[in-house]
């Protein structure tokens, strides 16, 4: 279903999107460019890293215009045909980290040349800001970091600064695919430390919503309401889908630094479709048939282990074998019966 512009709060007057491209169509931008086609019917354009790739989602979307971005080779960048899809581009929504070798933003490091008064878009990242103890913190927070990656990125935005972007300061991404509730990454994790997410679907939301009201030259922490430790969504997807196998030790936390980013700022102008993740997980798996089936099997077991506990307390109470007694003993085999269905899935 097409991303609603009613998720906006509200909206003005603005150039309407009519030819997007979408500087890396990865897991995040693929998901960007469908909701724009969606949202307006405009012509989207977008670079890849292969032909193969570029070949692939032309085949699978045919209203795509896939462009190799050459970083690997000659290091040309776009060819001429990519160029003009760039250049001749309505709204630029980048995607793609700055460039290893040189720290800089790849389109703007090759393709300078091609912005020249678009309504663009820098997705960026919370690392940005480093460690600021835990604390509470908004978008002008100072920028702590002290990796090299996401110092590219404090780089990346500066020189999109001079394009009068908005930059979008995202928290750790998840979405179809990507979460806790898929099997290769299920794992356990014992973590307090606070982590700031958002749902991929959000982010195009909010980027359709910031295009809506001609947003330009500002920046906005994209994350949800809820800087939620790791422990917290481990226990909520087995609560759906059961407990994650062991796979040896938990996990440790990952992340620069330790933070929590307040949305308040995106809260003006867009409703978050996961506000937290508790919302974005159970979207993920009403999305997901297989998901949906393991969360039903899930349900059936809850329930029997309640069942069972409750028989189990009554009998406690009684000293002799009685029908209760032999439900419980039914209920106890469903539970075991319901397991190995799991295990054998």
């Amino acid at each position: 279903m097409p991303l609603r512009v009613a998720l906006l709060v509200a909206t003005t007057t603005a150039l309407r999107p009519e030819r997007v491209f979408v500087g890396g169509l990865g897991y995040c931008g693929l998901r960007i460019a469908k909701k724009f086609h969606d949202a307006y019917g405009c012509n989207v354009a977008g670079c890849v890293r292969s032909a193969e790739k570029r070949d692939a989602l032309s085949s699978q979307y045919p209203w795509l215009e896939a462009h190799v971005l050459d970083l690997d080779n000659s290091y040309e960048g776009l060819d001429q045909k990519g160029r003009e899809a760039l250049a001749s581009a309505t709204h630029i929504i980048e995607t793609v980290a700055p460039i290893a070798d040189f720290d800089e933003d790849p389109l703007l490091a090759l393709h300078a040349d091609c912005f020249d008064g678009q309504w663009v878009a820098y997705l960026s990242s919370t690392g940005v800001y480093g460690d600021h103890g835990g604390s509470w913190i908004d978008e002008n927070a100072g920028l702590l970091c002290t990796d090299a990656k996401s110092k590219a990125r404090v780089k990346a935005e500066e020189a999109f600064s001079a394009y009068d972007a908005v930059v979008l300061r995202l928290g750790g991404i998840y979405g179809p695919g990507r979460s806790l509730l898929d099997a290769q990454r299920r794992t356990a994790s014992t973590s307090e430390k606070p982590v700031n997410r958002i749902h991929v679907d959000d982010i195009a939301g909010a980027l359709i919503a910031l295009a809506d009201r001609d947003v330009r030259a500002t920046t906005y922490n994209v994350v949800d309401d809820d800087p939620a430790p790791r422990s917290a969504v481990s226990a909520f997807a087995d609560e759906l889908i059961g407990p994650a196998p062991a796979k040896g030790a938990a996990k440790p936390s990952r992340g620069t630094g330790s933070k929590r980013c307040r949305n308040e700022k995106l809260r003006e102008v867009y409703e978050l479709l996961a506000p937290t993740f508790k919302e974005g997980l159970l979207r993920i798996k009403d999305a997901d048939p297989a998901i949906a089936a393991a969360a039903r099997r899930q349900e059936r077991i809850a329930a029997a282990q309640r069942d069972l506990q409750a028989v189990a307390l009554a009998d406690q109470r009684a000293d002799v074998e009685s029908g209760e007694t032999y439900w419980m003993r039914d209920k106890y085999q469903e539970i075991q019966r319901l397991a190995a269905e799991d295990s054998a899935g």
